[in-house]
């Protein structure tokens, strides 16, 4: 009967027949192909990252019936019958493929992945090109959207090529140039960017043409250099005034002056400030009306002359005095044959002689001069002394101007004004600062007394004398104005204990001792005919006690008034306190009682009064 072929591949029957005759057929054959297994397909694709399009070739194989047909699909797409090599792009590309053979068995899908990444990565620098003071921290950044970055190169000034491992620091002065790069997974490498890095340390250097001195107007140019960033600006101040940018000063003002300045550059490094210091000479013409002469004196007038004229005087009692508020002054004249010899003195001190004698001519001439003092006001004086050189043929003096390094003086007709920070009241001691001002010559002195007494010349006053005080004060200027009086009033309260031998007690009272009563310790009663009792000549007093939640009512009289009740209680404990107290009486003797009474405040527990000690603006004094 049948039988079955299962071996796999190609089995040839050879068959053949025999009748009863026995005749015996020629043998046939018959082939019998058997094909199970599916076809097996495979690809050139390569699992690591490529930098360039794929040609994917896929190559199937059937050791029986044969490749019918070989499928693939891109991205879980739409199978397509494969024809030759496909062509992959960049990105991450799936690949699914199999083949059927011509017995029709279907190969399991194989997937591959194809991964192309042509695209270099792309790097980032924090390094900015602006100028910076100090050393600056590099940060190389990268990104690579597919195959991802591996590395990252730099190097400094064409320098090695060094592995970026993390943030860098540049501190070369200067400008340094940075070179840098990455490499991603597929091999791309980019191309090299730079970034700059520049750092300047080092302060600007200012300086000035600033002469020593000057005639009328100074002008002064600053040059700032910086090296590396340049400058930025350049800043200058005259006399601690308002700071100003530019490099430019100009100022007419009389004087002595200290030019402050200094630089900055654009890396923000800011030099250490600078000075100079210089004169502005102004000349004053002796016709100035600040000016004054004594005696007799003469005007000539002549275009020769300093402003067209010159004062000249040849008699005894000749004196020109003058007051300014500067640093030096020249005394600018005419000397030649015919003149003598003058005095000077400056601020009062000893007379120098000047001799005016010329064999020539010397017109707006320098006689004498004196620099290098305080910038204060000072005076001077130039004056005949009827002698002469033995070569000159007269004793004539003159004065043609005062060359000032400084201002003449306003004429000063106010008093100063003086003010005291004096309290209403002070505790033990008084401290008084007084205060005057002079706009115009400048404060000579300030006096003062106290309670009519003794004057006294300056501005503090203390006293721990208790009582009213009357302070009286006033000042004077250096042009001889003087203020008209001031006064002020305080009081200086003097805390006196209740054990002071000039208080006095009558009925029954305790002393209880504590430091935390004033003196270390407070006199009590709570019993009938208890009675405080002193004398004070003062215009105040205050009653210092303890107030708490037993303590109950007292009464109080001044000069045996009518007697005002003082209730002692409080919820809480107030220790050293004012209970009661009176001010404004006449600065005379007064007398004051504290008395109990046996009642109390509905709140308190008890009716006990107490003296700590009594606050006096003045003193006890024996009753």
């Amino acid at each position: 009967g049948p039988f079955s072929v299962s071996a796999e591949g190609t089995t040839t029957i050879g068959y053949w027949s025999v009748d009863a005759a026995g005749n015996i057929e020629t043998s046939q054959t018959a082939s019998v192909r058997v094909d199970t297994a599916a076809p097996v397909t495979t690809s050139n694709v390569l699992d690591s990252w490529q930098n360039v399009d794929q040609l994917v070739a896929l190559t199937a194989t059937d050791s029986a019936s044969g490749i019918a047909a070989t499928y693939y699909t891109i991205d879980h797409g739409t199978s397509q019958l494969y024809s030759g090599p496909i062509l992959v792009h960049e990105g991450v590309t799936t690949l699914e493929f199999w083949s059927v053979d011509t017995v029709g068995n279907v190969e399991a899908t194989t997937t591959s992945v194809v991964r192309v990444d042509s695209t270099a990565p792309v790097s980032g620098c924090t390094a900015s090109s602006a100028w910076r003071s100090s050393a600056t921290t590099v940060t190389l950044t990268a990104t690579d959207d597919l195959s991802g970055v591996t590395a990252t190169y730099y190097r400094i000034d064409g320098g090695a090529v060094t592995t970026y491992t993390g943030p860098f620091s540049v501190s070369a002065e200067g400008t340094t140039t940075i070179g840098y790069w990455s490499v991603d997974a597929a091999g791309n490498i980019e191309t090299s960017q730079t970034a700059s890095v520049r750092v300047d340390t080092a302060a600007p250097v200012t300086t000035s043409n600033a002469a020593a001195s000057y005639n009328e107007t100074a002008s002064i140019a600053l040059s700032a250099t910086d090296a590396m960033s340049g400058v930025a600006a350049t800043r200058w101040r005259l006399d601690a005034g308002t700071w100003n940018t530019g490099t430019s000063i100009t100022t007419t003002l009389p004087g002595t002056h200290v030019l402050e300045f200094y630089s900055t550059d654009n890396a923000g490094n800011v030099e250490t400030t600078r000075q100079a210091s210089f004169r502005v000479i102004k000349r004053y013409e002796q016709t100035d009306a600040r000016f004054g002469y004594a005696g007799t004196w003469e005007t000539i007038t002549n275009t020769a002359y300093s402003g067209g004229s010159i004062a000249r005087a040849d008699k005894a009692g000749a004196v020109f005095y003058g007051a300014f508020k500067g640093t030096s002054v020249d005394w600018i004249t005419y000397k030649n044959p015919g003149w003598g010899i003058a005095t000077v003195t400056v601020d009062g001190t000893s007379a120098v002689e000047v001799d005016l004698y010329s064999p020539t001519h010397l017109l707006k001439t320098k006689a004498w001069g004196v620099s290098g003092l305080t910038d204060t006001t000072h005076t001077i004086t130039i004056a005949w002394t009827g002698r002469k050189n033995p070569a000159s043929i007269g004793t004539m003096i003159g004065v043609d101007a005062l060359d000032v390094s400084g201002i003449l003086p306003d004429v000063d007709t106010a008093a100063p004004v003086t003010t005291s920070n004096a309290a209403a009241s002070y505790n033990e001691t008084a401290s008084i600062a007084l205060s005057a001002t002079d706009a115009m010559s400048g404060v000579a002195a300030t006096r003062w007394r106290l309670d009519a007494g003794t004057w006294n010349t300056g501005t503090s006053i203390t006293t721990t004398l208790p009582g009213t005080h009357v302070l009286e004060f006033y000042s004077t200027d250096n042009a001889g104005n003087v203020e008209t009086t001031r006064q002020a009033s305080f009081r200086v309260i003097k805390r006196y204990e209740q054990t002071d031998a000039r208080f006095g007690y009558a009925g029954t009272w305790e002393t209880i001792t504590n430091t935390a009563y004033s003196g270390g310790s407070i006199a009590r009663a709570d019993k009938a005919g208890a009675v405080f009792y002193g004398a004070f000549k003062g215009t105040s007093v205050d009653w210092i006690t303890y107030k708490n939640p037993g303590w109950g009512i007292a009464t109080v009289t001044v000069d045996g008034t009518s007697a005002v009740e003082v209730d002692l209680y409080s919820p809480t404990h107030l220790l050293k306190t004012k209970a009661w107290g009176v001010s404004g009486l006449t600065d005379t003797t007064h007398t004051i009682t504290i008395a109990w009474t046996g009642r109390k405040n509905p709140a308190s527990i008890g009716t006990m009064i107490g003296v700590d000690a009594l606050d006096v603006a003045g003193q006890p004094v024996v009753p």
